[in-house]
């Protein structure tokens, strides 16, 4: 239960910081809509992509909470979608409209923790 409490928590704290640091830059949050510029300070210092991570720290959390096996195996599939269909995409979105900014940015932070 703590575990899970810590997970949940954390993960609201990281996508809140993250949104901030998008504001900040006036970027946007929304996925749909075109990146103005390349965040790489807050969260984006230590990971690239904080909104994803505290997605699954959510998923993991509450599978915790609910004690639920089946939730918590699907963290790892669901990880696994969010890397190969959207952050590839992005990354690749990325690469395209910032150069050899996000190429240095990509290889200074992990993808992950």
């Amino acid at each position: 239960m703590p575990v899970g409490i810590f997970l949940v928590v954390a993960s609201v704290l990281l996508v809140v910081a993250a949104a901030r640091e998008l504001a900040k830059a006036c970027t946007g949050f929304d996925v749909r809509k075109p990146t103005t510029s390349l965040v790489r300070r807050g969260v984006f210092r230590l990971i690239r992509n904080p909104v994803y991570f505290s997605m699954l720290l959510l998923c993991v959390g509450i599978a915790l909470l609910a004690n639920s096996v089946a939730l918590l195996a699907l963290s790892l599939p669901a990880g696994s979608a969010l890397c190969l269909l959207v952050i590839r995409n992005e990354e690749r979105y990325l690469e395209q409209k910032f150069g050899s900014a996000y190429l240095a940015y990509r290889a200074s932070v992990r993808r992950w923790i």
